[in-house]
């Protein structure tokens, strides 16, 4: 996406804005220095959404998987480059190292490759 990103995620409690603070402040700075300026990036803080049902984070990970298609950015969820969708439904096996899909998977699945082709379905059905 050009103007923002979608992270789901799991963290302890009180950690999320420790944590996004340190990744869109690291982000500010290097952009601040390579361009000559100061001060936020943009007016608004990050929006979070605490997902509280097996429902809601099906569906935050349908939303966050489509979201570059319905953008019109790419014709496949697996198609962008930046989302971790692509191991996720087994598309590619390497994947980001700082992400873990295993509490994803296990909610369609026990076995991964079932789970995989189960989250290609849910998803790519939309």
């Amino acid at each position: 996406m050009g103007t923002h990103y979608h992270l789901l995620v799991e963290v302890e409690e009180d950690a999320l804005q420790p944590g996004m603070s340190l990744l869109n402040g690291t982000y500010a700075r290097m952009f601040n220095r390579r361009w000559g300026r100061s001060g936020h990036l943009k007016g608004s803080p990050y929006g979070a959404k605490l997902v509280e049902t097996d429902g809601h984070l099906l569906e935050c990970l349908r939303y966050i998987s489509n979201n570059p298609v319905e953008a019109g950015m790419t014709r496949h969820p697996a198609d962008w480059p930046w989302s971790s969708y692509r191991r996720l439904a087994g598309y590619d096996e390497a994947g980001f190292p700082f992400v873990t899909d295993d509490f994803l998977l296990a909610t369609f699945h026990e076995n991964r490759t079932k789970a995989q082709r189960l989250v290609r379905l849910f998803v790519e059905a939309f």
